[in-house]
């Protein structure tokens, strides 16, 4: 209800600064065609002003109220552009620029808005902008360019925007990337896959010889037992033997390759697993 009736007195108001503008204009009209032909003109750029300012583009309203608050204009429409003109100055946003190199020296850039041209150098004045969010893009003559967005508030005045802008001529070549060392760059190592498959193997052959050592040890104790011959018993214990050597080499090549598979790959060279004529030996050195 208050919105409503602050908007209903805000033009009737306007309403009636116009009737006295009008009123205005018609007087002059009476004095001479002249004159009346200048006061059309004056009260369009009033009209105008009032039109674009209640749109949101403050800047183009101000250029219209400039044009109206001139003296060859009627008096009644002139002092009526003047304040209007002073309420805008005074709410207008206004930007000092400033375009900077690598080594913070001042660059000469063209600036666009919205993709059409805004400027085509910094001023060393305020620029004044409306109310609002504006995309703008800065380019060094050399075709560097940046994109920037400013936020301009009514009312503040001479709000500083720099942009740092980098010359393709000065721009540090980045280093090229190397590709990282597989032996450290955290990955399993291939000797972990390596001894995994001598783990499997290892397994494999002591479930082989274990199994038929165990089905020769059941038939000579079912056959011959306690006579058997002798070269029955060596060949059930050389079974037993293969099967103690596999399964050692099983198990030490499978806890390698777990430590290389969860630890660091750089220390794969240090792992070693070998036969011995008793049996199964293993070396394996790193840091933990």
């Amino acid at each position: 209800m208050t919105r409503t009736l602050s908007n209903a007195c805000a033009a009737a108001t306007v309403r009636r600064r116009r009737v006295a503008v009008l009123m205005g204009v018609f007087a002059t009209a009476v004095a001479g065609p002249a004159l009346a032909q200048d006061a059309e003109s004056c009260v369009a750029a009033h009209t105008e002003g009032q039109t674009l300012r209640e749109q949101g583009k403050w800047v183009e309203a101000r250029e219209a109220f400039v044009k109206c608050a001139v003296e060859s204009c009627p008096s009644v429409v002139s002092e009526e552009c003047a304040g209007l003109l002073r309420s805008v100055d005074k709410s207008l946003p206004t930007v000092v620029f400033q375009a900077r190199d690598k080594n913070g020296a001042t660059l000469s850039v063209k600036v666009t808005r919205a993709g059409a041209p805004f400027l085509d150098k910094l001023p060393a004045t305020a620029v004044p902008l409306n109310p609002g969010l504006h995309e703008l893009t800065f380019r060094a003559s050399d075709g560097t360019t940046i994109k920037k967005s400013i936020s301009a508030v009514e009312g503040q005045k001479n709000q500083l925007i720099t942009v740092d802008l980098v010359p393709k001529s000065l721009e540090t070549p980045k280093p090229p990337t190397e590709a990282p060392d597989e032996s450290t760059s955290g990955g399993i190592p291939p000797l972990a896959y390596a001894l995994g498959g001598l783990a499997i193997v290892g397994l494999g052959s002591f479930t082989y010889f274990s199994l038929s050592g165990k089905s020769d040890q059941s038939d000579l104790e079912s056959s011959c037992a306690p006579g058997c011959p002798p070269d029955d018993y060596d060949r059930m214990q050389q079974k037993f033997v293969i099967a103690d050597v596999s399964l050692a080499v099983a198990l030490v090549a499978g806890g390698a390759a777990a430590w290389l598979a969860l630890g660091s790959g750089k220390d794969a060279e240090r792992v070693g697993v070998y036969a011995v004529p008793a049996g199964a030996a293993a070396s394996l050195r790193g840091s933990f």
